[in-house]
């Protein structure tokens, strides 16, 4: 499993962990929350799978969808493989310290059967949640295609610049599949033995 860390406002983060400057753009994949009394047009932050194994990591302006603290999340899914979940941590923080004024509040007709938070927008829900509020899991009701899958999702804070959250998918590494295999192969080594 891929453990990768956000590196801040404005930060590219790749599988080498290399910094490089990538500011947000329109996405079109998080909704304008201006017609339903909210504040911001687009994503605080958009996360980027990428064909080549890399996670990117966008980030907009500190202008949170209600005027306080909470943050739009988008996801862009080009990784070539279907994504199921994404786990975020952020020790010391509380992202998932939900206290009613998800995205689903603001944008009409949001929201799904499997999120009871308010949070998760049309197709994500949340799982795991540490009792720090801190940590936990981004489940995706369809998962995300691989090429060009989107959706959001809410969080209870802004991303923070400090102590950046680590950030691992569903989605196996090289290495790992290898590793299964070869297992798997000296299991029926092993079988055909006896």
């Amino acid at each position: 499993m891929k453990k990768l860390r956000i590196a801040g406002l404005a930060a590219l983060v790749t599988m080498a962990c290399a910094p490089a400057f990538a500011q947000l753009t329109t996405t079109g994949i998080c909704p304008n929350t201006v017609p339903f009394g909210g504040v911001t047009t687009d994503c605080n932050a958009l996360i980027t799978l990428n064909g080549d194994g890399s996670i990117s990591t966008s980030f907009n302006s500190t202008t949170t969808y209600d005027g306080i603290e909470d943050a739009l999340i988008g996801v862009l899914n080009n990784s070539g493989k279907p994504l199921s979940s994404l786990y975020l941590s952020e020790p010391g923080s509380d992202i998932f310290g939900f206290d009613g004024d998800g995205i689903d509040t603001y944008i009409a007709g949001a929201g799904n059967l499997f999120d009871t938070s308010g949070y998760g927008g049309n197709d994500a829900y949340f799982s795991g949640i540490d009792g720090a509020l801190d940590s936990g899991t981004v489940n995706f009701i369809t998962p995300l295609s691989g090429d060009g899958g989107n959706t959001y999702f809410s969080l209870e804070d802004l991303i923070n610049v400090d102590n950046a959250p680590s950030i691992s998918t569903g989605l196996p590494e090289p290495t790992s599949i290898a590793l299964i295999g070869l297992g798997l192969i000296g299991a029926g080594i092993a079988r055909r033995r006896r």
